[in-house]
Order: C-alpha cells, then structure tokens, then sequence
C-alpha cells in the first residue's frame, strides 16, 4: 500500500543546534503512530516541520507521493495533512462554532462538517456559542481536534494531545494519525522513541485499523 506520509531522513533545527537528525516514518492509511519522547526530545519540532511551520535542513517529506518538503503550510492542508499544535491556538474572541469553521480555510474536500463534528463532540454543540476561555481543557481540545477536522484531512498530526480515543473510529475509517507524547498511547500501531532527535522505530502489538 502507498503511503499517505512518508518522512526520510529529516533533520531539522535552530542555528547550530540539530533538534532532530535523519527521522524516517512511514504512515500508512488508517495507521496511529505514536512520537515518544521526554520533553526537549525534539518531538514537537518533528509535529512542525511535518507541518512545514519549521524548515527542513535536510530530508525529504512526501504526501501521497508528492514531495512537500518546500511547500508552504497551507498548501500542505489543502493536500489533506493537518496539525493540531500543543497549546490549540484557539482564537480567543471567537466563538467554538467560529474557531472550527476557521478549519475549512484551505480545507481538501471531504465530509466533515460542523454537523459531524459535533456528533464526535456533543458537548460542543452545547458550547457552540461559547469563547475558548470558558471551556473546560477536554472542551478546549475537542475544538482544536474539531478544527483540524474541518480541514478533512488524509493524515492529522497531534502534538501532546490528552486523549484520542476519540478518534479511534475514524482510523478504521482511513485516517491516519501520528501524536506526540511522553508514554506510548495503547492504540499505536507503530511507536517512534526520540532520543536527542533520533528515532528508534518499532512494531507494537496494536492492530492497525484499515
């Protein structure tokens, strides 16, 4: 099978300093990888050069087998690849309903909609009117989860997120997830440990859902 994503060797950094070296990773569809590291093990950089918020000094990174290694980060959501950044980035004086609709800027086709999301999320519904400041931190991430949804992507990056058992369903759907975290999540099919910006890759007991 194609993979969706196909990272080879990435190296990355600021100024002098390599924050992660030569990362090979090769999602699949319907596949959850978990990035493994303590904090400052370059994890979120890996998340945001993927992304393309971060510039690649060497390596290659391929979406459905088109290289995206220059490409602009919009460009990249629009091809079907989506972050969802550690801290949320929510727009605070927007309201939930207003914060996912930001997700369909740039969006690739696909069926999710505000209706959708809300089926996955039905707290946020009630919520729909509210500011991120008035969500609980499980509320507050289903609104950045929710976001990147709207974009309708074939792969979502998580960075550090509290919980994807959420989403379990939509991986037997097709889609594929990579998130970063300090412990292996039970669902990772794949596990990828960073250690001073290395990966060590190893097959897990988790079935992978196609």
């Amino acid at each position: 099978m194609n993979a969706v994503l196909e990272v080879t060797a990435l190296s990355a950094g600021y100024g002098e300093t390599r924050a992660i070296r030569a990362v090979t990773i090769r999602a699949e569809q319907g596949e959850h990888h978990a990035i493994v590291g303590t904090p400052g093990s370059g994890k979120s950089t890996l998340l945001r050069t993927i992304a393309g918020l971060h510039p690649a000094s060497n390596g290659t990174i391929r979406l459905n087998d088109i290289d995206i290694t220059r490409e602009r980060p919009e460009w990249r959501k629009a091809r079907g690849l989506c972050l969802m950044p550690q801290d949320h980035r929510l727009f605070t004086s927007l309201t939930v309903e207003e914060n996912l609709q930001v997700g369909t800027h740039w969006a690739a086709s696909g069926p999710w909609t505000l209706g959708r999301v809300y089926e996955l999320y039905p707290s946020l519904k009630e919520k729909r009117r509210a500011l991120p400041g008035e969500l609980t931190p499980g509320e507050h991430q289903a609104t950045a989860i929710g976001r990147a949804l709207m974009a309708n992507p074939r792969i979502l990056l998580l960075d550090e997120p509290s919980d994807v058992e959420s989403l379990d369903g939509l991986t037997e759907e097709g889609l594929a997830i990579v998130v970063t975290t300090e412990e292996a999540p039970d669902g990772a099919g794949w596990v990828h440990r960073l250690v001073d910006g290395a990966a060590t890759t190893t097959r897990t007991a988790a079935r992978c859902r196609r």
